[in-house]
C-alpha cells in the first residue's frame, strides 16, 4: 500500500557490570551504580501512513531491564537491599514496561501551515514500596498531549542552495494527564 510502513525490533542483552541510576537521600540528582549481571530485552513496533497533506504514526514498545547484585555504590543502600538484591534480580530504576507514542499531521497547502497532535504514554517507572521488594512496584502510568500549529514565515535573511527560507514558528504543547497515586 503506498504510503504505508511498518516496522518491528526485538533486542535481548546480557550485561556485565549494567549500569543504573538512582536517586538517594534529599538532592534530586542522579547517583550511579553497577549491578553485576543484567538483562535487557524488549519489542518495538512502530507504523506510519503518509496519504496527501495527511501523516499518522504510531509506535508501541515493551521492554524489561534487571539486574542482579550491586556492586558499587553499596553505600546508598540498606543491609536488607543489598541481601535481598545479591540473590534475585529485580527492575532497574529506570524500566517501564510499555511506552506508547501516535500522532497526526496535517499540512494545509496554500498557507503551508501544520497542525499536528501527537499523544505519548507509558506505564510508569520502578518505585520501592514499604514491605516490598526494591522496585518491586511502578509508579502510575501517563499520558501527554501535545499540540502545535507550525506556520512558515518568510524572514529574508537567508537563502539557502535551493532559495528556501528561514522561517519562525509557533507552538502550543504539553497537556499532561497523570493519574494520582493510590
Amino acid at each position: 500500500m503506498p504510503g504505508l510502513k511498518a516496522g518491528i525490533d526485538a533486542y535481548y542483552k546480557i550485561a556485565s557490570d549494567l549500569l543504573d541510576e538512582g536517586q538517594f537521600g534529599a538532592p534530586i540528582f542522579f547517583t550511579p551504580f553497577n549491578y553485576q549481571k543484567g538483562w535487557v530485552k524488549g519489542v518495538e513496533l512502530t507504523l506510519s501512513y503518509e496519504l496527501d497533506n495527511w501523516s499518522f504514526y504510531g509506535n508501541f514498545a515493551a521492554s524489561q531491564e534487571l539486574g542482579k547484585n550491586i556492586i558499587s555504590g553499596q553505600f546508598n543502600f540498606s543491609a536488607d537491599d543489598l541481601a535481598f538484591i545479591a540473590t534475585n534480580a529485580i527492575h532497574t530504576d529506570h524500566d517501564q514496561t510499555y511506552t506508547s507514542s501516535a500522532g497526526i499531521k496535517y499540512t494545509l497547502p496554500p498557507y503551508n501551515t501544520r497542525f499536528a497532535l501527537d499523544l505519548t504514554a507509558g506505564s510508569g517507572l520502578r518505585t520501592t514500596l514499604p514491605g516490598e521488594p526494591p522496585n518491586g512496584a511502578a509508579l502510575p502510568g501517563y499520558q501527554q498531549v501535545n499540540f502545535s500549529i507550525v506556520q512558515p514565515i518568510d524572514t529574508g535573511i537567508y537563502k539557502g542552495w535551493n532559495s528556501a527560507s528561514t522561517f519562525s514558528t509557533c507552538s502550543i504543547r504539553s497537556i499532561r494527564f497523570a493519574a494520582a497515586p493510590a
